[in-house]
């Protein structure tokens, strides 16, 4: 794929069918090494008030694919579409709306695993299914 991985904490809003994936580290280089740099701004990290990370703002409209391999046999994952990337003060400071493809709430209620999974751009799908068919692991999409 080529591109970076942004790894995230998820919170849920149910009104818009959505999930807010946020974390204070973000690549400007999402789509991949060889692409422009999206927009971006330098903010302090925002638990501590001190040092500094790029908030990221990637782009609405965007398929998003995350990801997270649970244990040596299974990876789960869902996909969506940014609908957001929120500037606001408050919070970790990279930050994007994903509506998701399927019912947020199940999603939500059925999660598992906890934080820092993996999001890229793009639908990766037929990606993973090639990856765990060769690796002889289940893949489970966590909106079915």
């Amino acid at each position: 794929m080529g591109r970076p991985g942004f790894i995230s904490d998820p919170t849920v809003d149910q009104s818009t069918n959505s999930i807010i994936l946020a974390h204070c580290m973000g690549s400007v280089k999402m789509a991949g090494p060889n692409t422009p740099d999206m927009p971006y701004q330098i903010r302090t990290v925002m638990e501590r008030q001190e040092g500094v990370t790029p908030q990221v703002f990637m782009p609405k409209g965007q398929r998003a694919t995350q990801a997270l391999l649970v244990d040596a046999n299974t990876i789960i994952y869902f996909t969506g579409e940014i609908i957001d990337a929120p500037d606001v003060p408050r919070g970790c400071r990279t930050k994007i709306t994903v509506r998701v493809d399927g019912d947020v709430e199940k999603l939500w209620r059925n999660w598992s695993h906890g934080l820092h999974r993996s999001t890229v751009l793009g639908d990766i799908v037929k990606d993973l299914e090639r990856f765990c068919r060769l690796a002889k692991i289940k893949l489970v999409n966590e909106l079915a």
